[in-house]
């Protein structure tokens, strides 16, 4: 499937614009056509992820009220769509333009437990208590702060391109809500909340930090083969994992960048496959808490353009 995201121009593409979100946000709510636009969307930035046929998959508007907030609103999926990662890929595309603009904050309403589950799992939490709006609409503000920016000093288009391959290759990462926060010439780092991911004993589930584990390693494998031009499919095949201690906040999976610099030599002159292991740390609170490490199968489809990516 092929895919991209926009931002709707011209009166044509604004107006199917609006008349999905009427559709999928204000239709169901028996309101009118019409409800669906206000003041606000003059001056706030939109997205819309649209198909190879130029089909509307997902929408989403960012309005910056001040320099150190933002809201989102109007997140909206093709019911077509849902659960295969495009509601956070408009997430990622406002929070992206609301960092590039210095907000420090974005602050959110859910309507439901649904959507509550969907913005926690994108690393949103609640700020007061529920109400309900006009007696009839659920309502829960939820607030993200950004004070913690990605940092891709290497490829950092390649990284932006990672979430989207993720989360149409691998759905599970949308579920958990793995999130890239570092990609440099030492290591690849991404994290994991534990929010959406806590069991009854308010710790992490093991399924969730092995799940963010073998993608670190999987997304370190990509990136190395993206920047080499290199089409590869990547294979597990065996994986294995040690916990040290229950983690009981936000985790960080670490895998370093070294494991893969000689990949361009691992595949041998009339050679396709080649196998690597990677090994990933992951931390919580500044403690090791767990070590991953995978063994996968690289299979090279076809050579591209012999440019690389900087």
């Amino acid at each position: 499937m092929q895919y991209q995201i926009v931002t709707p121009q011209g009166d044509e593409q604004l107006e199917r614009y609006f008349q999905f979100r009427w559709e999928v946000l204000n239709k169901p709510l028996h309101l009118p056509l019409g409800s669906e636009r206000d003041a606000y969307d003059a001056y706030s930035q939109h997205r819309m992820v649209l198909d190879e046929n130029d089909q509307i998959m997902a929408i989403g508007r960012l309005f910056i009220s001040d320099s150190e907030e933002a809201l989102i609103r109007h997140i909206a999926v093709n019911a077509n769509y849902r659960k295969q990662g495009f509601g956070l890929m408009i997430m990622r595309s406002l929070e992206q333009a609301a960092l590039s603009e210095g907000v420090q904050r974005i602050v959110l309403t859910a309507r439901d437990q649904e959507s509550m589950d969907f913005f926690t799992q994108a690393g949103y939490l609640p700020d007061g208590e529920p109400y309900y709006y006009k007696t009839t609409f659920f309502q829960q503000q939820m607030v993200k702060h950004l004070d913690e920016p990605c940092h891709f000093t290497r490829s950092a288009e390649l990284c932006h391109k990672l979430y989207q391959e993720i989360y149409e290759r691998i759905p599970l990462s949308e579920k958990i809500g793995i999130k890239l926060t570092r990609y440099d010439n030492e290591l690849l780092e991404t994290r994991l909340s534990l929010g959406g991911n806590a069991n009854a004993y308010e710790s992490m589930f093991a399924g969730s930090s092995y799940c963010q584990a073998l993608l670190t390693a999987w997304s370190l494998l990509w990136l190395a083969l993206e920047e080499l031009n290199m089409d590869a499919e990547i294979t597990l095949v065996d994986a294995q994992i040690q916990y040290r201690r229950p983690i009981q906040g936000e985790c960080a999976a670490q895998a370093k960048r070294s494991q893969v610099v000689n990949m361009s030599e691992s595949f041998n002159a009339g050679h396709s496959r080649t196998r690597f292991k990677i090994a990933v740390e992951l931390y919580s609170s500044d403690h090791l808490v767990a070590e991953f490490e995978g063994l996968f199968l690289l299979r090279r489809l076809q050579c591209r353009r012999p440019e690389k990516v900087n």
